[in-house]
């Protein structure tokens, strides 16, 4: 239940900072400088709902101050039930519920899962290790900047806990006693939490507190803080050219482009309001007649239709199209391939259905208004991209990393980007003019979307039912390869993906592999006959017999058959020649993920077992719930690269790493 929570909650979060800081890090290659635009980047995303918490907390102060006469009243005349009773009918007759002051703690609710957030990925960041930045040593551990008789004090925390008194005397002047406890109590908390974490971690939350300081100075002192926001910005755009100018030479075009688009965006608020004094200036201020925006009933329909089918498409179909395809290859000590599509939809429920409807509920009308058809149109162009413009784009791992880079033609990206331009036009248009239309598609596709899901889900368990990824108490764990001490003991070892002609590197740089092989031979100059496993074991194990070519001209018999024969050849001819034979692990056999080892059965004296984790159990324990997140995350961001236009999925692949 937690993990559901934590998915839907925090996960979205977390994944949002990670991808801000590993784009920053490659941008300005400082970590320090990329913990100062994360820290930036959502202090603009949470700046709408703190506003909206400090309106929800000023309403309920100001109710609390006008019910407060009464109340004082009501608790020195009556005692007991009748207290009690008087309260009721007093909070009933002024339409009050005791409930709502939850309002008063909620920009503190708020602070939690962004807290958890940040804590759990800048806690654990190994880039952090070592890292110095201004006069901190290494972000990766506690400041320690000063020494005094040879204890070490943090000064990180002390700063950010001081910002954040700073930032409590400027908010809570003028409010109650108790509202001021817990703001100052609030800071005492996250010192005590703090105080010993990786500096890198206290220096965001520093930032965090700096930032909130300075927002409540605008706020309250700062009578046009419009204008000082502006040139922050753009002198925050100007540091991200000068940096990209800097590094231009190591720099991709997918980096480059997405460098220009946060320069124009940092830039932007500036160059309008420049236009807007020149234009006053001119005497060019024309009134222009303001579009009435009205949100009803129909738009928050479209708005809930298209959050939840982006939510199905983007957390099932998509994760469901990979592990159909080879349901068994996404077992993983701890968890099933239907647990890793659920964790994945959780997280993408609680991106869309819950935090992007936080902010659409905070918006006007026309703030409402925009977003829904922003989101209708961003649905129907996803699907688009995903059944018309998908490409093939080589094998993928079950670590979803594709086994060459993927390559777009200009042609095919320029096609895409057409089309998604038509698409976002006709939906804008069709949601402008007739909405009931999107209304009929989205419910159409969430039906579909639904069916498929479960369709896909249920051939995916009855698949999987009954297997398990091999799992062995070490105290378990036996011998299996028995060799003689007097006969003649022949070993073939079979590499997937070694290459022979790194052999003699391999001996050259470690020259006690030469004694340790001694006795077995290297066949230089070899070459596979296909680039996957399945086209070329068979010449591997079976002859020339078994090429892909000469495999095809015996059309009568079926492609599994033959691979079996291939696989059986050595074990057979061993056999006949009077050897005891073992098989481990023969790939594909029976043309399935997990060997069928039935097709030794007809051969004697041989044994066969799939061991693949059978001797590592402990160490797969050890590293399962670091395979599991890796894997999850994977699944999140290679749904988002499939569903994103053909001109963005090479920069979110990030050649396999997903800005991990």
């Amino acid at each position: 239940m937690w993990d559901v929570i934590y998915s839907i909650a925090v996960m979205p979060i977390e994944m949002l900072v990670e991808f801000i800081f590993a784009i920053m890090n490659r941008i300005f290659n400082n970590p320090g400088v990329a913990i100062i635009f994360v820290s930036i980047t959502v202090q603009l995303l949470v700046l709408p709902m703190y506003k909206q918490a400090d309106a929800m907390q000023e309403q309920e102060r100001n109710k609390q101050k006008e019910m407060e006469p009464w109340i004082k009243h009501i608790k020195k005349t009556f005692k007991g039930d009748e207290r009690f009773m008087m309260l009721q009918a007093y909070y009933k007759e002024v339409d009050y519920k005791p409930g709502s002051a939850i309002k008063g703690s909620f920009s503190l609710l708020l602070q939690i899962p962004f807290f958890m957030a940040a804590y759990n990925y800048l806690s654990n960041l190994a880039v952090l290790q070592g890292c110095q930045f201004l006069l901190i040593n290494n972000l990766g551990k506690p400041d320690g900047l000063i020494n005094i008789a040879g204890l070490s004090i943090n000064v990180l925390p002390v700063l950010m806990t001081l910002f954040n008194i700073i930032s409590g005397i400027i908010y809570t002047k003028g409010f109650p006693l108790k509202d001021k406890i817990q703001t100052y109590g609030l800071a005492a908390v996250f010192l005590v939490l703090l105080y010993d974490s990786p500096s890198g971690l206290v220096f965001y939350w520093m930032l965090n507190n700096l930032f909130s300081m300075l927002k409540n100075i605008f706020m309250k002192l700062v009578k046009r803080p419009r204008p000082v926001l502006n040139i922050i910005s753009a002198v925050a755009g100007l540091g991200i050219f000068g940096s990209s100018f800097i590094n231009f030479v190591s720099w991709n075009p997918d980096m480059a482009g997405v460098c220009c688009v946060l320069v124009i965006i940092c830039l932007l608020p500036l160059a309008l309001s420049v236009k807007d004094i020149i234009v006053k200036k001119k005497g060019l201020n024309i009134q222009k007649k303001s579009k009435v925006y009205i949100h009803d009933k129909q738009e928050k329909t479209i708005f809930n239709l298209a959050s939840v089918l982006i939510t199905i498409f983007m957390g099932l179909i998509i994760p469901i199209s990979v592990v159909a395809s080879s349901p068994t290859e996404f077992f993983q000590e701890g968890y099933t391939p239907i647990q890793l599509i659920f964790r994945t939809f959780f997280v993408y429920a609680g991106f869309i259905i819950v935090w992007i409807r936080i902010f659409y509920s905070l918006g006007n009308d026309k703030a409402k208004h925009m977003i829904t058809c922003g989101l209708s149109a961003a649905g129907i162009i996803g699907v688009v991209d995903f059944y018309i413009f998908a490409k093939e784009l080589g094998t993928l791992s079950n670590d979803l990393v594709f086994d060459k880079l993927p390559r777009f033609d200009v042609l095919f990206i320029i096609i895409n980007t057409v089309v998604i331009i038509a698409v976002a036009v006709l939906v804008s248009f069709v949601f402008n003019k007739k909405n009931f239309i999107i209304k009929r598609v989205y419910q159409i596709g969430i039906l579909t979307f639904v069916v498929l899901s479960a369709t896909s889900l249920f051939t995916i368990k009855k698949e999987t039912d009954g297997y398990q990824v091999a799992k062995v108490e070490e105290t378990e764990v036996e011998p299996i390869l028995h060799l003689s001490t007097e006969g003649k003991n022949v070993i073939v070892f079979m590499v997937d993906r070694a290459i022979s002609g790194y052999i003699p590197y391999f001996l050259q740089e470690k020259p006690e592999l030469a004694e340790i092989y001694d006795g077995f031979t290297y066949y230089p100059n070899t070459i596979s006959f296909g680039g996957h496993t399945n086209f070329a074991t068979p010449a591997l194990f079976g002859g020339y017999e078994y090429t892909p070519k000469k495999m095809n001209k015996s059309k009568e018999r079926k492609l599994e058959f033959k691979h079996n024969e291939a696989l059986k050849m050595m074990p057979q001819l061993f056999s006949d020649n009077g050897y005891k034979v073992t098989v481990v692990d023969p790939p594909y056999a029976g043309y399935m993920w997990k060997s069928n080892l039935g097709i030794y059965k007809d051969i004697k004296n041989t044994s066969a077992y799939n061991l693949k984790g059978k001797y590592s159990s402990k160490r797969l324990q050890e590293f399962a719930p670091y395979m599991e997140a890796r894997q999850r995350r994977s699944f999140i961001c290679y749904s988002l690269m499939k569903f994103a236009p053909i001109a963005l999925q090479n920069f979110i692949y990030n050649e396999g790493s997903y800005y991990s």
